[in-house]
């Protein structure tokens, strides 16, 4: 994990030279899109293939489209830049990268055949903690129900945690994920199967 002010300027480092990928993929939402941040990866990456579609809660039927997609461009490494959706959708894709079928068939712990595509992410609110889990939570459209999708191959290989990409959110989105960043500290403290790891946090 890279966590510095202005670390995203290290991103095209990191994916080119320490993770030795060459053709990426940026997975994002229309918010990060018009902030102007998913322009700076682009920047990085010239001819870099995006996928904006993803949602708040997002659907089994986006991850499916946007993983279509990538078998298709074969991609070798996945960027997910911003919120806790847009991550969770980024490991998903980044599962059907690299398995056939529809994220649904996934559901559970390691349904898997093959390991997913490698992941960076690049949080851009403060509340997820989505760079650091093995799961990804989507939303089943047909059943109105949060899929949990997990595996131990499923952790980025990497994470871009830059303050700075803060600056450019709305107030209200800063203070809502800031109280998810909170409400996770107090969780991981009060809960019973709490520890002196989870106390750190």
């Amino acid at each position: 994990m890279i966590f510095e002010p202005g670390s995203l300027a290290q991103l095209k480092h990191l994916v080119a030279e320490e993770l030795k990928a060459a053709r990426p993929y940026l997975v994002t939402d229309l918010g990060i899109r018009s902030s102007g941040i998913a322009d700076r990866v682009t920047d990085m990456f010239p001819g870099i293939s995006v996928f904006d579609g993803v949602e708040p809660n997002p659907r089994n039927t986006t991850v499916d489209r946007a993983g279509e997609e990538i078998r298709r461009l074969k991609p070798d490494l996945i960027i997910g830049l911003g919120g806790g959706s847009v991550l969770d959708a980024a490991k998903a894709a980044a599962l059907l990268g690299t398995n056939p079928g529809k994220i649904e068939d996934y559901e559970g712990k390691a349904k898997y055949l093959t390991p997913p595509l490698p992941l960076v992410a690049v949080p851009t609110t403060c509340g997820t903690g989505s760079e650091v889990t093995w799961v990804s939570v989507i939303t089943h459209v047909g059943r109105k129900f949060k899929m949990s999708i997990k595996g131990p191959e499923m952790y980025p290989a990497a994470a871009v945690v830059d303050p700075d990409l803060l600056k450019s959110l709305p107030k209200d989105l800063v203070a809502s994920t800031g109280l998810d960043a909170l409400t996770h500290a107090v969780e991981a403290f009060t809960v019973k199967p709490a520890s002196p790891i989870t106390d750190l946090f």
